[in-house]
This record gives structure tokens, C-alpha cells and sequence, in this order.
């Protein structure tokens, strides 16, 4: 146990296109704040998408 490292996370870059048309590579470190910060840059706006997902489909859970 005293050797024991913990383990890996994989967290994948993302790809996007500059304002000059260059493509971007975007990576982030391999630890969890990386995986939210992975999140955040690829869903920015996810809070108001699933907020009105659940409206259109809450007449389905009543």
C-alpha cells in the first residue's frame, strides 16, 4: 500500500476553430479539476439545455 499511486484519469482535448480559421488544440491535466474544466469548456451553457429539456419532458413524469 505504501507504494500504491493513484490512479490515472484520461481526460481527452478538444479541437476548435480560431477566428482566423487556424485549428485549436485545447488540453487539460490529467486530474479532476481537469475533467470539470474538460466539461465546462465543452458544455458551457449544459445548466439552461437540461433546464429546458425537463420542462418539455416533465409532463411525462406526472
Amino acid at each position: 500500500m505504501a507504494r500504491k499511486m493513484p490512479r490515472k484519469l484520461f481526460v481527452q482535448p478538444h479541437t476548435s476553430i480560431d477566428t482566423d480559421g487556424s485549428v485549436v488544440l485545447n488540453e487539460f491535466d490529467s486530474s479532476f479539476d481537469g475533467i470539470i474544466s474538460s466539461f465546462l469548456a465543452r458544455y458551457p451553457n449544459y445548466d439552461t439545455e437540461l433546464e429546458s429539456l425537463w420542462r418539455n419532458n416533465q409532463h411525462y413524469w406526472k
